[in-house]
């Protein structure tokens, strides 16, 4: 048998990538990185892609004169307003500032050196039909509130610095009548510091606080000047909830017109002071040069984790001074009206059952508008009533009412018996 001789041929050569060549893949990604990094960052991406986005999303048209990005250390926005559809413009803002790393709050850590905004302007204008340029808003935040799963882990936050400069926050309420209500928190500033979870931090806020008033078409019939600070300091929980709060704040009345002539010199002061556990003291104290207007507080243990609470609530020789300011836009005087009163709170069953007990006293009570006039009267009541949300029930235990005029008795009405 013949052999059989097999030629095997020379092996191919195996190709190897050159040192030029891979240099030259190299500088191809990073040149599509660099390009990618200019393109994502650029005011052109940010205005063709996330401003659509965002309008769409609140159902108004939002406005970037310009972005600058750096994912290492900054987001910057200018000239940024929003407007719902067919509104009135809602939201203004010269200079939205963030000071942070793009790619840590990437990996879910919400790590910010500061938050800023210069010379905010909100302005919500309520028609005399009901409607207002916050209604397109409102319903876009609830659809999107519905079809958000809620998170099971609260997020890491720690924010350094927050801050409002030359702020201006306005309401504008229209009347069938012409007239207008126009309330305005001009020139605030506000700063909050170390606002992280578990940790105690601190807020201050300053303000310049305005009301003109009119019941028709024409120049304002009430005014109102006012100045507002205050400081507190403040304490989250590892779920970011409210743990603790101390602090006061004043608002004070330097010029007053119209109806509120005599809240001229008007002083409100809060104080609060809370724990975990207890709200030690929280009262609103109202006085008018040196003299006492009455006083609100509130008192007792809570337990937040359980949504339970046993407070004690009280109005102390409240003065129709402060009635009128609450009142001022509707236009109503409650001459020499006082009111006192007290009432226990509690709150049981994971917050589903609501106990009030107590009374109210209203001496010399009387309103007034345009020259009409409820009659004189003094009323006192007594009441108990037992809110079940689980069951979807209530309990109307006792009521206790008692009217008299001129020390004459004029009324007396009350329950026989519980109902529902």
């Amino acid at each position: 048998m013949a052999a059989i001789n097999i030629k095997q041929g020379a092996a191919r050569p195996r190709r190897r990538i050159g040192p030029q060549v891979a240099v030259g893949l190299l500088l191809v990604v990073l040149l599509l990185a660099v390009g990618g990094y200019f393109v994502v960052t650029s005011n052109a991406f940010f205005q063709s892609f996330v401003v659509p986005k965002v309008s769409a999303a609140l159902n108004a048209e939002v406005k970037v004169t310009r972005a600058a990005i750096r994912p290492f250390s900054l987001i910057q926005l200018d000239g940024v307003s929003v407007t719902p559809k067919g509104r009135e413009t809602l939201l203004a803002v010269k200079t939205v500032s963030v000071r942070c790393s793009v790619f840590s709050l990437l990996r879910g850590n919400i790590d910010v050196d500061e938050v800023s905004l210069a010379s905010p302007e909100i302005s919500v204008v309520e028609h005399a039909d009901g409607s207002s340029n916050l209604d397109a808003l409102l319903q876009a935040q609830k659809s999107a509130a519905s079809d958000q799963a809620k998170s099971a882990k609260p997020p890491t936050l720690n924010l350094k610095l927050a801050k409002l400069t030359d702020a201006r926050i306005r309401h504008v309420k229209q009347r069938p009548t012409g007239g207008e209500t126009v309330s305005e928190i001009s020139q605030l500033s506000f700063t909050a510091r170390d606002i992280k979870n578990n940790a105690t931090g601190k807020a201050e806020i300053a303000a310049v606080v305005s009301l003109q008033n009119s019941l028709r078409a024409g120049p304002p019939t009430d005014s109102l000047l006012a100045k507002l600070s205050g400081s507190f300091t403040f304490s989250l929980a590892a779920d970011l909830q409210p743990a603790s709060v101390t602090g006061d704040s004043s608002f004070h009345v330097e010029k007053a017109g119209g109806s509120l002539a005599e809240l001229r010199d008007f002083t409100a002061n809060l104080h609060a002071e809370t724990t975990p556990a207890e709200i030690k003291s929280l009262s609103l104290k109202f006085t008018k040069a040196a003299a006492s207007l009455g006083e609100l507080r509130l008192s007792g243990p809570l337990d937040p984790a359980k949504r339970e609470a046993k407070l004690k609530f009280e109005i102390v020789a409240l003065n129709s001074q402060v009635l009128n300011l609450a009142a001022a836009s509707s236009g109503l005087d409650f001459g020499e009206t006082s009111i006192n009163a007290s009432s226990d709170i509690e709150l049981t069953k994971n917050g589903n059952l609501l106990s009030l007990i107590g009374n109210l006293s209203v001496a010399q009570f009387r309103a007034s508008r345009e020259g009409q006039s409820t009659p004189l009267l003094d009323l006192k009541c007594d009441y108990s009533l037992a809110v079940d949300n689980s069951a979807k029930s209530a309990l109307l235990g006792a009521l206790n009412i008692v009217g008299t005029q001129n020390q004459k008795p004029l009324l007396h009405a009350g329950l026989t018996g519980p109902m529902t």
